[in-house]
């Protein structure tokens, strides 16, 4: 989801698996990359 208006851009990103052998996720650009643990069935947000 993202939002863009006068004062600026929110953006936000939700992901959730049910894979065990995922450790965690990544996003954003190249350069600027946020790195979050994941759990089974648990949602994790980027803001």
């Amino acid at each position: 989801m993202s939002y863009n208006g006068r004062q600026g851009h929110v953006m936000a990103f939700a992901v959730e698996t049910e894979d065990p052998t995922v450790a965690y996720i990544q996003a954003g650009p190249t350069t600027d990359r946020v790195k979050k643990e994941i759990t089974v069935k648990e949602p994790v947000i980027f803001s």
